[in-house]
């Protein structure tokens, strides 16, 4: 550190915010005081999800007014957009959720959209679908942001 007239104090914050910086980080790495008394520490890695998050264009969820094959022709077509089919069940019920889920599988096929199944255990049986955009435009498609 070399020292310079008129800026003494702005080298001693930088000091002491680099300081407390990596007082932080060793202490959220450690078991201890520092991880709540719980024993596992502030940061955890965690597996990588099998699915990037990315935002939804449409959510149906069944309802009696509108069916699925209904709901597809109202949305907007991309070549883009994938339709996913979300099941959560439940450990003692999902026999109902999984055939209703590969029926609405059939009807995103049916009217000529790319679908997927995503299965994951919950703590009801509920079927979702998300309409979103996983895919790049084909090549040669340009898109202009305005």
């Amino acid at each position: 550190m070399i020292g310079r007239s008129g800026s003494g104090w702005q080298t001693t914050t930088a000091d002491l915010a680099l300081i407390l910086f990596f007082v932080v980080s060793a202490a959220a790495t450690k078991p201890g005081p520092a991880s709540g008394g719980n024993g596992k520490p502030l940061v955890q890695k965690v597996a990588a999800p099998a699915i990037e998050a990315t935002p939804s264009a449409a959510i149906y969820r069944p309802t009696e007014g509108t069916t699925l094959t209904q709901w597809l022709r109202s949305q907007p077509r991309d070549d883009r957009q994938v339709a996913t089919v979300l099941v959560s069940r439940s450990p003692n019920g999902s026999a109902p959720a999984m055939t209703q889920a590969l029926g609405f599988l059939d009807e995103i096929e049916a009217s000529g959209r790319s679908g997927r199944l995503l299965v994951e255990r919950g703590d009801a049986d509920d079927v979702t679908v998300v309409l979103a955009y996983e895919r790049a435009p084909a090549s040669g498609t340009a898109l202009a942001l305005r």
